[in-house]
């Protein structure tokens, strides 16, 4: 019994003493450390940082009066005096701050800072330090450039004038260049940078000392080589019509849909930037007043276009500028690709590199001009021309002039297929001259031509695949020496023309794009 009473005794010891401890932490957890005489630390806290200011959200103590806090960008431990670091701020030493949250303000953007806090009271000793549980929190980068302006090879920046900064750094990757702003810069709150690389992506930063107060990432722009950008929302045809002499225009990546004829009185170009990244529906133009033109790079698809992509719709008395056209996908044009009807002089037709695909009626049609050269180059022309392909008929009755005709390195596949007769050349005009040379004829029941005016004076290193009548002796224009030799297409009917026979590869014929 003795040792049963001592046991409970014991016990009920116990429970005294642990009931003692919890009403002491309940009384003192918001008021006082019995043990110090002085205000508990502050156990919960938190902060939303902005750009230059933070709101500290803490728990209160009831017996405090007021509450100091101190932030600092150099590290903050209890051997720390308060304000010991140069970069510290003490906020509430005027007893101001008496209840969460409160707002820090005067901070510098993209930077760490250290935080504590303490209780204060008049009559009791305050509180310990107490620290972020991370210790440090960080601001938000600033953003104070305003505008930037980006180049081929440069970058200018704009900021408010007079902002505070020192210089502006420059990166690409790993590579970061830095330099510093001139007074000039300063008051203007502009700067540029020079001798960067075009089609690059890099990041300027605008710094004050080690604090970034604003960052902009960009990619500099494609060498236009001087031209005039057009953007897919921008009207390209008024654009064009109302070119100046001489102008160059780059068509920015992006779908553009024209549907009309435009009328050209002028010279200019007309350039995809990126190649094949412009498309173009249903634009035609015609070439008024010994106006010439360059396409390049560019996909055309003449669904709703009026008529020909290249028409001259009037007499000129002199020469004409050239025409060229070079790089570019070319379909859905059903009137056919040129047309010249009237007494022209066209200085020359250079068509060097397109694909063209169902490009309907006559491919080049001049009935009363005459182009002074006309260069057929390294083109793919598919599923096309239901009459004669290169036709000058001279109903003007042009003398004593002549017209050089050059047709090499082509990939022609179901050309000419209408009907039998249909020719791939034919022209009256008296004083011409016709070379054919390394062109690839495939799947075509059209001829060379059975025109007695028609003069050919070269003809060498043709290949021809089921299209007999290209070779064929018994009609006038033909070619006796031609090879004939399966090009073993990957996928015609996808328009890849990639040769897979080594011999014709070897020999270096047809359009070059499909023979590596």
């Amino acid at each position: 019994m003795k040792k049963m009473k001592s046991i409970i005794g014991s016990v009920a010891t116990f429970i005294l003493a642990a009931l003692s401890i919890t009403s002491c932490v309940d009384k003192n957890d918001w008021e006082v450390d019995s043990s110090h005489d002085r205000l508990f630390s502050i156990t919960k806290m938190s902060v939303s940082a902005s750009t230059t200011d933070v709101e500290y959200t803490f728990t209160a103590n009831p017996k405090a009066d007021y509450y100091i806090i101190e932030l600092s960008k150099d590290s903050l431990y209890d051997a720390i005096e308060m304000g010991e670091h140069a970069s510290s701020l003490v906020y509430g030493e005027d007893k101001s701050i008496t209840k969460s949250p409160v707002t820090l303000d005067n901070l510098d953007s993209d930077s760490k800072y250290y935080l504590r806090v303490k209780a204060m009271s008049a009559n009791i000793e305050s509180s310990n330090w107490s620290y972020l549980t991370d210790y440090f929190f960080n601001t938000r980068a600033e953003q104070i450039i305003s505008n930037i302006i980006v180049g081929v090879n440069d970058v200018t920046i704009e900021w408010p004038a007079g902002s505070r900064a020192t210089h502006i750094t420059i990166s690409n990757g790993p590579t970061t260049d830095s330099r510093d702003l001139t007074s000039e810069e300063l008051a203007e709150g502009k700067a540029t940078v020079t001798g960067l690389d075009s089609e690059t992506t890099y990041t300027i930063k605008l710094l004050n000392g080690e604090t970034t107060r604003g960052s902009r990432t960009f990619t500099t722009l494609m060498d236009l080589g001087g031209a005039t950008p057009i953007n897919p929302d921008d009207d390209i045809a008024a654009i064009l019509a109302a070119a100046e002499e001489g102008d160059i225009y780059a068509i920015m990546p992006g779908t553009y849909v024209v549907d009309a004829k435009i009328e050209l009185s002028k010279t200019i170009s007309v350039r995809a930037a990126i190649p094949g990244q412009a498309v173009i529906n249903g634009m035609s133009f015609n070439l008024k007043a010994g106006a010439g033109l360059e396409l390049k790079d560019l996909t055309l698809d003449g669904t709703n276009a009026t008529g020909q992509l290249i028409n001259y719709p009037e007499e000129y008395a002199t020469e004409t500028a050239a025409l060229v056209v070079s790089g570019c996908d070319i379909q859905n044009y059903e009137s056919g690709f040129i047309n010249q009807r009237v007494v022209i002089e066209v200085n020359s037709m250079n068509i060097t590199g397109n694909l063209f695909n169902k490009i309907g009626g006559r491919f080049i049609d001049i009935q009363a001009g005459y182009a002074k050269t006309i260069n057929l180059t390294n083109n793919t022309i598919a599923n096309s021309i239901s009459g004669d392909a290169i036709r000058i008929d001279n109903s003007a009755g042009f003398t004593g002039i002549t017209s050089i005709i050059t047709i090499s390195n082509n990939t022609f596949y179901k050309v000419c297929n209408s009907a039998a007769g249909n020719r791939l050349i034919y022209t009256r005009l008296s004083g011409h001259s016709i070379k054919l040379s390394k062109n690839l004829v495939t799947n075509s029941i059209g001829i060379y031509s059975n025109q007695s005016s028609t003069n050919v004076t070269e003809m060498t290193n043709n290949y021809y695949h089921n299209a007999p009548n290209y070779y064929d002796a018994s009609i006038r224009v033909s070619d006796a020496n031609g090879t004939v030799l399966d090009p073993e297409f990957v996928n015609p009917d996808e328009l890849d023309f990639t040769v897979q026979s080594n011999a014709i590869i070897s020999a270096g014929v047809g359009d070059p794009r499909w023979l590596n």
